[in-house]
């Protein structure tokens, strides 16, 4: 890219959404024209993975290319951690593209881990989520600009999907209901938590709500540590022990209607850039944090391994420069390739030690693609390849899992003692092993806490 002519960035972000969640990844029961419009002029990235599929080390990651465990971080909880390396923090995508001669904005949700978006190098524009925030944005985009720009819009839907559960949960145990009532989640709550009027319970649920997912049933031989999991999370335990066929088919139909809501504040933002004197040189990236559940193997929320939780939507456009309606199956990690890959974009230099690499010349180059793509949770670890994945939990019954993305994609077995999958089972293993060897990777690392 001329250095004279360097493309504005608008990173559009949403929370919790999966990469089924898209019209354009083929889902019939969703409707998301204006992420379509993005795929459409741009490159939709078909194997991409957050680095953890929980807000905020998945959103540290986004923002500094590195894994979660740089500062000993594997869930939403992080006061009991260090404050965050100054070191790290300088290297934030926003101090970055500012040496680049880029100025940096951020708008929306933050949810970092004891800092806030300032501290990467972004300047502030507004902090709400939703509407406000898709009309800033548009504001801000048909300003005039003197240096190149790069614009954070980090949009909260579709995870308010996590009201359904903790509602149904408060309601159903009688659970500070009046407190809850008083939140805006109460709000999103109350709004789609119901048949639609007019409609009749009959039309509902034989028309228009979304059917239960293939894999709607518990995975056989499923790592012991998820009932656990559900034990210290009593409003996942009553979803998942109490829902119904229809209740599992309301929440995916709330679900879709966030997606749907959040994809309108996206349209906000394109018709603004369409309309603007940025609209022939602005690159555009689309992800979300981490994914959903969404009914599958009975879970909802995310956190855990699964395809729904950890695979996300990645779309990079930049018509009249890259790929217009191309889908790639390259295998991609958000939140350690963007930096490197918007950097080296733009003609910026990648710090050194990040792990991450350039998506799009891997999408010209085999040799420059990923072998796999590691992923963290506060569960356990795991890593991606094209074709199978081998997930390590921390400790229980059934912790070592492997899955077949070929012969079983929907994640219904554990292939661990397939004899089949005996050699790639030995390397794919040496693979993890050399990936997650912690004390190789960074000594004195804070303790992680489940």
């Amino acid at each position: 890219m001329n250095d004279n002519n360097k493309p504005n960035i608008l990173y559009i972000m949403t929370d919790q959404q999966s990469s089924h969640m898209m019209s354009c990844a083929g889902t019939s029961w969703v409707n998301t024209p204006n992420i379509d419009r993005i795929a459409k002029k741009g490159i939709l990235f078909n194997r991409a993975y957050c680095s953890n599929p929980v807000c905020i080390p998945s959103r540290f990651s986004l923002f500094t290319g590195q894994l979660p465990e740089a500062m000993g971080l594997r869930s939403n909880a992080h006061k009991h951690l260090p404050t965050c390396d100054k070191k790290i923090l300088e290297k934030g995508i926003g101090h970055l593209l500012s040496e680049e001669g880029y100025d940096c904005f951020f708008s929306g949700k933050q949810h970092f881990p004891g800092y806030e978006a300032k501290d990467l190098g972004f300047m502030g524009l507004t902090k709400d989520e939703r509407d406000e925030l898709a009309n800033v944005a548009s504001e801000f985009i048909q300003s005039k600009h003197e240096k190149p720009w790069l614009l954070v819009t980090s949009f909260i839907n579709p995870h308010d999907i996590c009201c359904k559960a903790t509602g149904d949960y408060i309601f159903d145990n009688n659970i500070d209901i009046e407190s809850f009532q008083k939140s805006i989640e109460y709000k999103t709550y109350s709004l789609f938590n119901k048949i639609p009027e007019g409609v009749t319970t009959e039309t509902f649920y034989k028309d228009i709500c979304p059917p239960l997912p293939a894999n709607h049933q518990p995975q056989k031989n499923e790592p012991a540590i998820l009932q656990d999991f559900l034990n210290q999370r009593l409003f996942k335990k009553h979803a998942a022990n109490t829902y119904k066929d229809n209740d599992w088919r309301l929440h995916r139909y709330i679900y879709k209607k966030l997606t749907e809501l959040v994809d309108i504040q996206i349209g906000k933002v394109l018709d603004a850039l369409d309309n603007s004197d940025y609209v022939n040189n602005t690159l555009i990236i689309f992800t979300s944090d981490h994914g959903d559940m969404d009914g599958s193997h009975r879970f909802e929320h995310k956190t855990l391994l699964y395809e729904e939780a950890i695979k996300i939507p990645l779309i990079i456009s930049h018509p009249g420069y890259l790929p217009e309606d191309i889908k790639t199956n390259i295998l991609a990690s958000n939140g350690l390739d963007l930096l490197p890959t918007i950097l080296e974009y733009i003609g910026g230099k990648v710090p050194n030690k990040l792990e991450g690499i350039n998506l799009l010349k891997a999408m010209d180059d085999p040799k420059k693609e990923r072998v796999f793509v590691p992923i963290e949770s506060e569960l356990g670890r795991c890593i991606v390849t094209k074709d199978i994945k081998y997930a390590m939990y921390d400790y229980h019954k059934n912790n070592e899992q492997l899955y077949d993305y070929i012969a079983d994609p929907l994640e219904m077995n554990n292939h661990i003692n397939n004899p089949k999958h005996q050699v790639k089972l030995k390397e794919i293993k040496e693979q993890f092993e050399n990936q997650w060897n912690i004390e190789k990777r960074q000594k004195n690392i804070s303790p992680l806490l489940l």
